[in-house]
């Protein structure tokens, strides 16, 4: 493991997309697909320069280099410089909404409140259609 402290230099070392001076391109949403049940790798012309090195978003750097908690200096300049929060890679996020969530909560502030109100809103509607019939 390399001590790189710049973005560009974490995606040289790190990144399995970086491969003789240039970026793959492959993105990790196609890197693996099932065509009758065997593993296809699509084919992909390398791009002239990383996306890292061009300051745009990688979807590959961020879910496979950028999570490792060895890098999270790292991680906070990389979203720091496009203007973006750090994700939070290491918690529990809210099914409904994605926010991350504190220990023993199953759903955040915002989705419990809304859940609690739906529920009680059909409770009252059973209520008062068992009094109706």
């Amino acid at each position: 493991m390399s001590k790189a402290t710049t973005p560009l230099s974490l995606a040289r070392a790190e990144c399995a997309n970086w491969h003789a001076g240039a970026c793959l391109g492959i993105a990790l949403e196609q890197s693996v697909r099932f065509e009758h049940g065997h593993k296809r790798i699509p084919t992909r012309e390398p791009q002239d320069k990383c996306l890292v090195a061009a300051g745009k978003a990688c979807g590959y750097f961020e879910a496979c280099v950028l999570p490792r908690p060895v890098f999270a200096a790292t991680a906070a300049a990389y979203y720091g410089a496009q203007g973006r929060a750090v994700p939070n890679t290491t918690g529990r996020t809210c099914p409904d909404c994605g926010k991350p969530l504190a220990k023993r909560q199953r759903v955040c502030p915002d989705c419990r409140r809304h859940r609690r109100r739906t529920s009680s809103r059909q409770s009252q509607a059973r209520a008062r259609s068992a009094v109706n019939s």
